[in-house]
């Protein structure tokens, strides 16, 4: 019987689909983005059980035959085994294109659905070995497909590949003009080869070798290592921009923040030059207490230029606007004397707009502190001056 045995011309098409495939298994083995991405992972899967099913498919058509001397129960699992391997096949490739369109996780349901047909399936597939109602062969030899071959064979590996481009459609918006040019079109190659093997009843061998053209298409547009290291240097660009963009709101920041701080000790400066104005306007004598308020009035002058001097030396500090960051210089300084400049500066607005206004010291704060007194001066000038403002 083994001399009319002959190896059916429909396998060599699976034999240069295995064949290719593995070659791009060794080309991309060596891959350097293998350990950084996910979505490799999965492609490396995706491979191994493609690569699986080929085999299994080969050996099925070189093997699978009673008249060459295999047993009928042997073929009878090589059968199941080549079934079983192609709907795994298709649930990798499945798997494979969520990680690109479900990225939030949202359709974990068409996964557990299909699992769950799975599990139905392999069920079945199992007592088919012995029960024989999806495939079987006659005790003369002959392969014989039963009625419920094609729904159970090809329903669930239909399913994860419509249910993946249904959801790819869904989020095709959101994808890349490459991503979704390389997804498209291997969701499509890899259905049609396995709708065509479904409506020949097997005839065409068509969903396997079909499934490899579409995972090369996966590999040269989305898993090559070029493609991965545009798009690191596309995620570089974009942190780059970020960075530029949150620099530049923080100068637009401290820009707008020192104006407020340059405009506080001008009014001081203005202020008491005006109540100096006021009190040598007309005076032919100055008496001893009115040299003693003109001289409060240039202390507060002198040290409201020193906070503008300040504030303008911090404006001039580029590494301080690149940072955003103001850098704190504790020394000594003495509250009752920072508190007083303070009121000279702020009681000018608030007598404008006829506001009360008065300060107070709990008598249990000590007189000499450790700190910076002029970012301690600044919060507090912004607060008063927000309070009278509003």
């Amino acid at each position: 019987m083994f001399e009319n045995y002959t190896i059916p011309s429909k396998t060599f098409f699976e034999i240069a689909s295995f064949v290719y495939l593995l070659i791009l298994y060794l080309i991309s083995f060596n891959d350097p983005n293998k350990a950084r991405l996910r979505s490799y992972k999965l492609f490396r899967s995706l491979e191994i059980n493609m690569l699986i099913a080929l085999l299994v498919s080969v050996l099925t058509y070189v093997f699978a035959y009673p008249q060459a001397g295999t047993p009928i129960f042997i073929c009878t699992l090589l059968r199941t085994m080549d079934s079983i391997m192609c709907v795994m096949a298709s649930r990798s490739f499945a798997v494979y294109l969520m990680e690109f369109v479900d990225t939030e996780k949202k359709m974990k349901w068409v996964g557990i659905v299909g699992n769950a047909m799975f599990a139905v399936y392999l069920g079945l597939m199992l007592l088919n070995i012995f029960l024989k109602f999806v495939l079987w062969y006659e005790p003369d030899g002959e392969y014989l497909h039963g009625s419920l071959f094609v729904p159970i064979v090809f329903t669930v590996p239909i399913y994860y590949l419509a249910s993946g481009i249904v959801m790819l459609l869904k989020s095709i918006r959101r994808l890349g003009k490459r991503e979704r040019a390389a997804l498209c079109a291997a969701s499509v190659i890899t259905l049609f080869g396995t709708f065509i093997q479904a409506v020949t009843d097997g005839i065409l061998l068509l969903s396997l070798p079909f499934g490899s053209v579409g995972i090369f298409v996966l590999y040269f547009f989305l898993e090559a290592a070029d493609y991965h290291e545009l798009i690191i240097t596309n995620e570089k660009l974009r942190l780059a921009k970020q960075d530029a963009i949150k620099a530049n709101r923080a100068k637009s920041d401290f820009l707008a923040s020192m104006s407020h701080e340059i405009r506080t000790p001008l009014n001081a400066v203005l202020g008491m030059d005006e109540l100096i104005a006021k009190e040598v306007r007309g005076v032919k004598e100055v008496s001893a207490s009115s040299l003693a308020r003109i001289g409060e009035y240039t202390d507060n002058i002198r040290e409201a230029g020193q906070i503008l001097l300040s504030v303008i030396n911090d404006i001039l500090d580029l590494s301080k606007i690149e940072s955003g960051k103001m850098e704190i210089k504790p020394g000594p300084y003495l509250l009752h004397k920072m508190v007083a400049s303070i009121d000279t500066m702020i009681h000018i607005k608030a007598e404008q707009k006829r506001l009360l206004y008065s300060s107070k010291i709990d008598k249990g704060i000590p007189e000499h502190l450790i700190g910076d007194e002029l970012r301690i001066r600044q919060i507090m000038i912004n607060l008063l001056n927000n309070a009278v403002k509003y």
